[in-house]
Parts: C-alpha cells; sequence; structure tokens
C-alpha cells in the first residue's frame, strides 16, 4: 500500500498565508502551519494522507517537490 504525505508551510516562514489557506497546527510538532486548499481536497480524495509541517516534513526525510520516494509518495 502506498502512504502519501502532505507538507504545511510554516506560519513563522508565510506569516500572511495565501488566499483560501487555513490556519492549522502540525499534528506532530503544534507549530502553526497553513492547510492549503490542494491538501484539503487531496485529505478528500486519499483519506490516509499524512500531513505535516515543513520542517517536521525534511526531519522525516520526506522530499518537498511531490517526487516519489521509496514507500510512499510526496504531495506537494
Amino acid at each position: 500500500m502506498t502512504q502519501h504525505f502532505a507538507a504545511m508551510p510554516l506560519v513563522a516562514h508565510i506569516p500572511d498565508g495565501q488566499p483560501g489557506w487555513r490556519l492549522v497546527h502540525c499534528p506532530e510538532c503544534g507549530a502553526a502551519c497553513w492547510e492549503r486548499p490542494d491538501i484539503a481536497e487531496a485529505k478528500r480524495v486519499i483519506p490516509d494522507l499524512t500531513e505535516c509541517c515543513t520542517e517536521c516534513a525534511q526531519k522525516a526525510g520526506l522530499p518537498l517537490d511531490g517526487t516519489q520516494i521509496e514507500g510512499g509518495e510526496g504531495v506537494r
């Protein structure tokens, strides 16, 4: 089974966000981050989508460019 991940931009890096972005907190570290509309849509289509902030994604070794990794798939 393929596992899907989505990295959410940190508020610390993009304080004002963009239109349509929703303020949420990273389930891993609790940091304030932005859930983009494409992530919200992906969650409706991919129920097991795992999301976290970009820093947690980097610490876990996940690609942040949407490329596929062994055992899973990065989702921008």
